[in-house]
């Protein structure tokens, strides 16, 4: 948990919603996430980064096809004022090799 109240009861949200054992709170490094500075969102050191992990997922496109997919990630960067920042932001990183060879890399 955060020293700060307000990005503890954010946190505990996340939790609630996913499970704690998908969720997982830590500070922003430049060392540790690589964020794109795209969309005008600047990322600060201090600032906080809850992570998302569902060990599979189901995508299903507009015709009802679906495949399923792998370690799925998602980051969101909140300040620690508790004002978004950023996300949230998708990756993914196991691939089987059909996936693989097509570039079937969700990522945003």
């Amino acid at each position: 948990m955060a020293e700060n109240p307000l990005i503890n009861d954010i946190y505990q949200q996340f939790i609630d919603y996913f499970g704690e054992d998908k969720v997982d709170l830590q500070k922003y490094t430049s060392r540790a996430f690589k964020f794109a500075t795209d969309y005008g969102h600047e990322v600060h050191t201090g600032d906080n980064v809850i992570l998302v992990h569902w060990p599979t997922v189901t995508v299903t496109n507009e015709y009802d096809e679906s495949v399923e997919i792998w370690d799925l990630y998602a980051a969101t960067v909140i300040s620690p004022s508790g004002v978004l920042v950023r996300g949230p932001i998708f990756n993914r990183s196991t691939y089987d090799n059909i996936q693989w060879q097509s570039d079937y890399a969700h990522k945003v």
